[in-house]
């Protein structure tokens, strides 16, 4: 969904600082969404994928977290 959203706007995100960077702008753009909470709750679930180093219980909050970062970028996009 991010990078959709920077393709629409003719970006191309490569890394993960560029997304990273992107969501910076982003939420600085639509401050009232809360976009960057969320995403570094997303990009600590993406973290976790690889080094399985939260509790169940985390996992299952931040995967609400991406449910509503999801939802919000669909608001913009």
């Amino acid at each position: 969904m991010i990078k959709t959203i920077a393709a629409k706007r003719e970006l191309e995100l490569g890394t993960h600082r560029s997304i990273a960077d992107f969501m910076s702008n982003l939420d600085h753009e639509y401050p009232k969404l809360n976009l960057w909470t969320l995403y570094v709750k997303a990009n600590e679930l993406h973290m976790n994928f690889y080094e399985d180093n939260m509790p169940s219980d985390r996992v299952k909050e931040h995967s609400e977290a991406v449910k509503e970062l999801i939802e919000k970028l669909k608001r913009i996009q």
